[in-house]
């Protein structure tokens, strides 16, 4: 019940938005209605509402299949806020701290955030012919996508939750050596919730 209630609210605020009945919004769109469902009812963090929009899958246009969207998202949002799937995680947390050490939570694949940043830098770098430190949406997107074969392995969904929070600063440029500590929060943040997920999936 508390899921469908979840979708429902959702599949409203997206269809007011659909004037076209195309049953497609586009991305931004998608963010706009969680932004405002954040601020009327549920109070998601940016790093949420980050993390949801990394379950879209736009067409070629950008548009998106809202009902879709809304399939997936909607159980993720109910777990954000169910007490006990929260109390569960919270356990989780603990012991894995515990297990691995808190250092080990703020890591990706293991790899410290100074190499991580080293990583992310030197591979934008190589990109950045003319040494502005500014790189396009789709140099972007180059870069993330080679890093996949990369010690850091980046998989799919976290080169588009990387790419959302690029589109998030509008003007499709990108000054990466402001953004890679950003990214590095994103890709810890995804990486310790993925472990999270696995130890309390077989514990």
């Amino acid at each position: 019940k508390g899921v469908d209630s979840v979708r429902s609210m959702l599949m409203k605020k997206y269809e007011s938005m659909d004037e076209d009945m195309t049953e497609k919004v586009s991305r931004a769109q998608l963010r706009s209605g969680l932004q405002t469902i954040s601020t009327e009812k549920l109070g998601f963090s940016e790093m949420q509402i980050l993390m949801l929009l990394a379950e879209s899958n736009p067409d070629k246009r950008g548009m998106c299949y809202y009902a879709a969207f809304t399939e997936i998202i909607s159980p993720i949002i109910w777990n954000m806020f169910d007490t006990s799937t929260q109390v569960e995680r919270e356990i989780a947390i603990s012991k894995l701290a515990k297990i691995e050490g808190l250092n080990k939570l703020r890591t990706v694949r293991g790899n410290s955030i100074e190499d991580v940043k080293a990583t992310l830098t030197t591979a934008f770098r190589q990109v950045d012919e003319t040494n502005s430190g500014v790189l396009s949406r789709e140099q972007m997107v180059k870069v993330l996508t080679c890093l996949g074969a990369s010690n850091l392995a980046l998989s799919t969904y976290e080169v588009n939750a990387l790419m959302i929070a690029v589109d998030a600063n509008g003007d499709g440029q990108v000054r990466y050596e402001e953004f890679v500590d950003f990214m590095f929060n994103v890709l810890a943040h995804l990486d310790r919730e993925q472990r999270v997920k696995s130890y309390m999936a077989y514990r």
